[in-house]
């Protein structure tokens, strides 16, 4: 699980350009990984293997990244279509631009600026969402401090994901962000005046 956060997309997305005759298809989607990208890559290729070009790019992290020009002229599809990507600092998204050549060549700038507009587009219509790793730990409390647990429960509603009792107490699984980590084990640990134990 990774540690940080990231900005990836919320959802799949499609748009479709007529550029003086060739129709540029731009998709997007969410991978966690290489395998998955390329799969995907792959997916989009048997759905139009009859098209001029697919031109891909991804990046699942800053470290893990590639794109292709498919037979375009070097550095006028996959790196614009990578640089939309970094410019929206966007990770675990892969892109495939499918182009169907319309008889008019569009020289080296405009193929950069189709490839480049169709993913900065396309990644626009997926919208984007903030990713936030989250932990699990379980909180073992005596029955005296019950009330003291669950009041603190109540007023932390989205932490509980399931409550059990023990011989001894009360033992609840709670969730939640990273970052918010430290802050909620302390208040929790001054709510029930230190009578409790959390096992991460």
């Amino acid at each position: 699980m990774s540690e940080r956060e990231f900005l990836t997309i919320s959802r799949s997305a499609e748009v479709s350009t007529n550029i003086k005759g060739s129709i540029f298809i731009s998709r997007c989607e969410r991978v966690s990984s290489i395998d998955e990208a390329m799969n995907y890559i792959k997916s989009i290729r048997a759905k139009h293997l009859d098209a001029t070009h697919n031109c891909w790019a991804y990046r699942i992290s800053p470290s893990e990244y590639r794109f292709n020009d498919d037979g375009e002229p070097s550095g006028t599809a996959g790196q614009p279509m990578f640089q939309a990507l970094l410019g929206a600092n966007l990770e675990e998204v892969c892109i495939v631009v499918t182009r169907y050549y319309g008889g008019t060549k569009l020289g080296a700038g405009g193929l950069a600026r189709a490839y480049g507009g169709g993913a900065s587009a396309v990644l626009k219509e997926a919208e984007t969402l903030l990713v936030k790793p989250k932990v699990t730990f379980l909180v073992e409390a005596p029955f005296s401090e019950q009330n003291s647990l669950f009041h603190f429960l109540q007023t932390h509603k989205e932490l509980t994901t399931s409550v059990d009792y023990t011989n001894t107490g009360i033992q609840v699984e709670v969730s939640l962000y990273l970052s918010d980590r430290d802050k909620i084990i302390e208040s929790l640990t001054n709510s029930l005046r230190g009578r409790v134990q959390i096992i991460e």
